[in-house]
């Protein structure tokens, strides 16, 4: 569901729904879409997804630090682009690897 929501908020900014461009928070245990250029924990848009209780995020890295991916309107292209990295709790070698690119595609590596 996190690279769905990656898929969909980029959709939503290159549709410019609502002329507004979208984005995806990451967290240990969740992601969050938002709409907006920046993240607010408490806005009424939200859209939380909690990761199932065995898997977490272990890593989340995008340039420019931070947690969060968020798409440019009219390109779809982001300036967050870097890897998250879910894992099992019970067994941290099985591991899945969300990447991001600048274009704004996302996909798992395998």
């Amino acid at each position: 569901a996190a690279l769905s929501q990656l898929i969909q908020a980029r959709s939503k900014t290159l549709s410019a729904e609502d002329g507004a461009q979208y984005g995806v928070h990451f967290e240990t245990d969740k992601t969050v879409a938002f709409k907006g250029a920046t993240y607010s924990a408490v806005a009424p848009d939200n859209q939380t997804f909690l990761f199932p209780t065995t898997v977490e995020a272990s890593s989340i890295s995008f340039s420019g630090g931070g947690s969060d991916v968020v798409f440019k309107k009219l390109t779809g292209e982001t300036n967050n682009d870097g890897v998250v990295v879910l894992r099992l709790k019970a067994d941290a070698s099985k591991t899945r690897t969300i990447v991001i690119r600048t274009v704004g595609l996302s996909f798992i590596q395998e």
